[in-house]
């Protein structure tokens, strides 16, 4: 759902914000504090001070069932930190990038996260939060450039990321069609130079030269359903033999919808199938087709963005992941659904809004200011260990 989570990022226009407050006077925090501590190794609420904070997130709050989950678990978060976010959807450009860090350090906030569509826009985004002292960190992707990587680890105000790994994503996916014996398969995904699916495509071109996979078919930049529907038309007339469809990542919302109903409306159910990276927002429908036969995702697409918020709200608070005030980078594990069964009952537990990452007592085990014993290792333990099923 990733990809059809950076899908509506694009076709929404989307971005999270949290709300106002100051960032050019903050000073970046290196040390970890907390109040009194009781005998147990955390501190009790009593002691807990949480000063007034206003982050912006690049996401909307409705859309995808997905986005509304996020929404809800910010709510916790406001209440238990004493801040405030907002929803100011933004285009997921290099431009539209720039042009939300920019508006949200000028509405005074004193954090942000984002979810660049390349390593480029990462120096302008470093220098501007500098300046500003406002505190950031990258949702669902890693810095593969290691000069930008170390140029943006060196400064103060970077927390850190949440990321995936998206070329083992696409060779996953890519060797479960193999496997199903599938030979020629047509690509929706996004344009090139989004660096998410470029690298799920590397991973696939992986897997089509072991298992002799044709590729015959590409459909690229897709900004609303209609688009998928044209895309899917235009495969199955071309290709009288194809196996499968496979969504390596889409931007726009009801793509994957509208691929099993073209696939339906063209009499082929029986013998083209949809594959995909991202969990479907109809996926259990999806697979009660007969069309749609595996995905691999994250457990919930918003789960990496709520981790690196969690980072960005930390480091505000003075802190920081790492008590050196370093960057902490975490991995998300992704895992298949192949069945109806499985899907149903996924949908039935992350398919509700109200859908809650942590309990209460779980999100304060994220804050430092309750929790002095998290850092980056006990954080990433804490997210291995996360299973909405």
């Amino acid at each position: 759902m990733k990809k059809r989570f950076l899908a509506l990022l694009v076709s929404f226009v989307l971005v999270v914000t949290l709300s106002a407050g100051c960032g050019s006077e903050t000073t970046p925090a290196n040390t970890s504090s907390g109040g009194t501590q009781d005998g147990s190794g955390s501190t009790s609420d009593d002691t807990v001070h949480f000063k007034e904070y206003t982050i912006a997130v690049p996401f909307p709050e409705t859309g995808l069932t997905s986005f509304e989950i996020m929404r809800s678990n910010c709510d916790l978060l406001e209440n238990a930190t004493n801040g405030k976010i907002i929803n100011a959807p933004s285009d997921l450009t290099p431009d539209g990038v720039l042009s939300f860090v920019e508006s949200q350090i000028a509405a005074g906030v004193e954090g942000l996260i984002i979810c660049p569509p390349s390593d480029s826009v990462l120096p302008t985004v470093t220098q501007l939060c500098e300046e500003a002292g406002v505190y950031w960190g990258i949702a669902l992707r890693s810095i593969s450039d290691p000069e930008i990587k170390s140029l943006v680890e060196a400064s103060p105000y970077y927390v850190g990321n949440c990321y995936e790994d998206e070329e083992q994503a696409g060779y996953e996916c890519g060797k479960w069609m193999g496997e199903q014996g599938y030979k020629k398969i047509a690509v929706i995904s996004q344009a090139k130079g989004d660096t998410t699916c470029d690298t799920r495509e590397v991973g696939l071109a992986r897997a089509c030269t072991e298992f002799g996979i044709t590729i015959v078919g590409e459909s690229r930049g897709h900004v609303q359903a209609s688009d998928a529907t044209a895309a899917t038309e235009s495969f199955l007339a071309a290709n009288p033999d194809l196996d499968a469809i496979f969504y390596v990542g889409s931007a726009a919302s009801g793509t994957h919808e509208a691929t099993v109903k073209a696939i339906q409306d063209a009499g082929r159910g029986d013998d083209v199938k949809m594959v995909t990276i991202d969990f479907p927002d109809q996926m259990e429908a999806n697979f009660e087709s007969g069309i749609q036969v595996y995905a691999y995702a994250l457990s919930c697409l918003t789960f990496d963005p709520y981790i690196s918020l969690i980072k960005v709200i930390n480091s505000i608070q003075g802190t920081p992941i790492n008590e050196d005030g370093s960057p902490s980078s975490n991995t998300m594990s992704m895992f298949a659904i192949d069945n109806v069964k499985t899907a149903r009952e996924y949908q039935t537990i992350t398919g509700n809004p109200a859908y809650k990452f942590f309990d209460e007592e779980g999100v304060k085990q994220l804050l430092k200011l309750f929790n002095p014993d998290l850092d980056e290792v006990t954080l990433q333990k804490m997210i291995d260990e996360y299973k909405p099923i």
